[in-house]
């Protein structure tokens, strides 16, 4: 994940791809990485809607352990 505008649904199956996830839907793993400020995006529009994104900041943290749960 890196930072600039990027599709929703292409951060959705990388995220698929890299945190190895099967049981727990990408955009909930985004959703979680948001809302633990891993992952800083610009939220003048909600996700569901949208079709593209643009991420502000990516945590060092959330690079390095990209399935990002507790």
């Amino acid at each position: 994940m890196t930072e600039g505008k990027s599709f929703v649904k292409e951060i959705c199956n990388d995220l698929r791809e890299v945190a190895f996830i099967e049981n727990v839907e990408p955009l909930d793993l985004l959703r979680y990485l948001i809302a633990e400020k891993l992952v800083v995006v610009d939220m003048s529009q909600l996700i569901e809607e949208s079709t593209v994104i643009e991420i502000l900041k990516v945590s060092r943290l959330s690079i390095e352990v990209p399935s990002g749960y507790r």
